[in-house]
């Protein structure tokens, strides 16, 4: 059977760049494939490809891809098209299960002990955190954590380089070597070490190495732009300097530098193997042409990079709006008409893309008063336990019930009331030998702090009356949270411009109630917000909607300081990363791309984003 007769029996239908992808069988070949140009169908068929023209068997193939759930979704692609041959189905895996593998077949016939794995790490990181840290650990710090944790053995960072790691609150290094004592002693794992043990396993046992390699004769990589370091060393090793490595993926699209992925690989692919060569498939099928000639224009500015043409094949011109808004508190109501509006159709797909979870709870408010599902992801839970915005939700319960003393234990020291420990207990047992309306009275009887407390309980008892928005701003100036607390943890490295955004964002719900009750109930409501799995609209990060389409896209909060983050200590790598954000977030639209641009944030004046600067028909 020849390519021809593959193609006419398998029903398989490619242009010329994906048909020399398909046909390429031996040596080192890295295919650049940008946006929606086919590469899991390329895949597929190459697989089919060498099994039944090129006649491999199928036990020798391994394609390695980034989750179980594509690894299962290239799987079934292949076994409907291609079936089984002689009983038998190539390998499709995620590199996790490939190292487990590894570390099975040593544990059997090395007889080494295999660390029991911890699927879920965040309760250690969260007890670790916990004596590292004044306050409780937020679910926002742990994931941070979790995160840093991954990146440091993803990247297989030396000391020097763990040392260099920032988290707030804490010292990082401390506590990554505690974490890391914590599992040795306990004899545990995370998914991670899985990596690393399965890397050195293979160094120690040449054995076992020669025996994966005899076996997995031809090997693709999908996702090679997000795959890691470590990952990519495992690689190197299975398929060493002449073997037979099928890479795919873009490194326009790698926007996971905070979990280690490391998309230099794609740029020394020539070097890390002999004879290798490189195959550009260029033509998007999923987006119009003003959208894929603007997106291609836009990713040039990156150096980076292979010198990619990204065109179109859709003869359809598209559209791309800019939507400026005079001030950012009339964008959930835009969002929210277009969603309405896409709801309606039904068969119209939409999605609101952001850089930062938080930007969709206003949105979200809007859906729940409207009793309106859409898709989304748990968006609320890790923005309402940040620590900026529990203390400010803390102080409106405390302001209705000052006799909460639970609440009191909470604020009382974020408001400059340095108190002892037996002033804590004497108001406690004050409080429960006569009880009074507030646990600030007793305070009003220390002579030093009796003028400051009398201040703050006069505003504290105004705060239930006033509306939530009014009262926000009570809280950070009048109560005194802004000078006692948010500046002193800005002082120590918060960053000031990303926790007034999440104020910002609080206030934005706030504004559409006028009592506290109601605010209260309606930030409960968004935190138990279900959505709708079966909807057309989806409401996501530009991270999650990585390899989606949809008909039209909304991109929100584009301005400098969000679309992009805007940092002084920012390497070039990492503004490389954060265009490439934008790029994969406009791509995803097929027909129509909508940029939301805020001029201003409840008055003050936002940096429009150097993005928008000669993308499409911006100025």
């Amino acid at each position: 059977m020849d390519y021809k007769e593959f193609c006419a029996k398998y029903h398989v239908r490619l242009n010329d760049q994906q048909a020399t992808a398909v046909q390429r069988v031996n040596g080192a070949t890295l295919l650049l494939a940008v946006p929606g140009s086919g590469k899991t169908t390329v895949i597929v068929a190459r697989t089919g490809y060498l099994l039944h023209v090129v006649g491999i068997d199928p036990r020798n193939i391994l394609t390695i891809t980034f989750t179980k759930a594509a690894a299962r979704e290239m799987k079934e692609r292949f076994i409907k098209k291609f079936g089984e041959v002689n009983g038998f189905v190539p390998h499709f895996s995620t590199i996790n299960s490939f190292c487990l593998s590894v570390i099975k077949t040593c544990a059997r016939e090395k007889h080494i002990t295999i660390p029991e794995l911890v699927p879920n790490n965040e309760p250690i990181i969260r007890d670790i955190a916990r004596t590292m840290m004044r306050d409780y650990p937020s679910d926002s710090t742990i994931k941070s954590l979790a995160q840093s944790i991954g990146k440091v053995k993803n990247e297989l960072m030396e000391n020097d380089q763990i040392k260099q790691i920032e988290e707030e609150g804490i010292d990082f290094y401390q506590f990554y070597h505690k974490y890391k004592a914590h599992l040795t002693d306990n004899g545990l794992m995370d998914f991670d070490d899985q990596l690393l043990m399965a890397n050195e396993l293979l160094d120690t046992y040449p054995d076992i190495l020669a025996r994966a390699k005899k076996q997995y004769r031809y090997i693709s990589l999908d996702e090679a732009q997000d795959t890691s370091l470590v990952q990519h060393r495992i690689v190197q090793k299975l398929v060493g300097k002449d073997g037979n490595i099928f890479m795919v993926g873009d490194e326009d699209q790698s926007i996971y530098g905070s979990r280690g992925a490391y998309p230099e690989a794609l740029l020394s692919f020539e070097s890390d193997y002999n004879n290798a060569s490189i195959i550009y498939m260029e033509t998007n099928f999923r987006s119009d042409q003003k959208i894929v000639l603007a997106a291609n224009q836009f990713i040039k500015r990156n150096k980076e990079r292979h010198d990619k043409n990204m065109h179109p094949n859709s003869t359809e011109e598209g559209k791309i709006n800019f939507v400026p808004l005079q001030d950012m508190k009339s964008q959930p109501h835009m969002v929210f008409d277009a969603i309405r509006k896409a709801l309606a159709t039904k068969d119209h797909t939409l999605a609101i893309l952001y850089r930062n979870n938080y930007s969709a709870i206003p949105i979200i408010n809007l859906l729940q008063k409207a009793g309106l599902g859409v898709r989304t992801r748990d968006a609320a839970g890790i923005f309402l336990t940040n620590f900026v915005v529990s203390d400010i939700l803390t102080f409106f319960r405390f302001a209705k019930d000052q006799t909460n003393l639970q609440l009191f234990r909470q604020l009382y020291y974020k408001l400059g009331l340095y108190l002892k420990s037996s002033v804590v207990q004497s108001i406690e047992e004050t409080m429960a030998r006569q009880p009074c309306r507030s646990a600030m009275i007793p305070l009003t009887h220390y002579g030093r702090i009796s003028a400051q407390s009398r201040q703050i309980l006069r505003y504290m008892d105004e705060l239930p009356k006033m509306s939530p928005l009014d009262g926000i701003d009570s809280i950070l100036w009048n109560i005194g949270y802004m000078d006692n607390w948010l500046q002193r943890k800005i002082d120590e490295g918060a960053s000031e411009s990303s926790l007034m955004l999440k104020v910002n964002i609080l206030k934005l719900v706030a504004m559409e109630y006028k009592t506290v009750d109601e605010f209260l109930t309606a930030i409960d409501r968004i935190r138990d917000y279900q959505g709708d799995p079966d909807s057309n609209v989806t409401l996501s990060t530009i991270h999650s909607s990585k390899g989606l389409e949809f008909d039209q896209v909304v991109l929100v909060d584009v301005f400098n300081g969000v679309l992009p983050t805007i940092s002084n200590t920012k390497e070039e790598k990492d503004e490389e990363e954060e265009a490439r954000l934008f790029y994969v977030g406009a791509t995803r639209a097929k027909h129509q791309l909508d940029i939301v641009v805020p001029n201003a944030m409840f008055g003050q004046a936002l940096e429009v984003s150097e993005f928008l600067k000669g993308f499409g028909s911006s100025t």
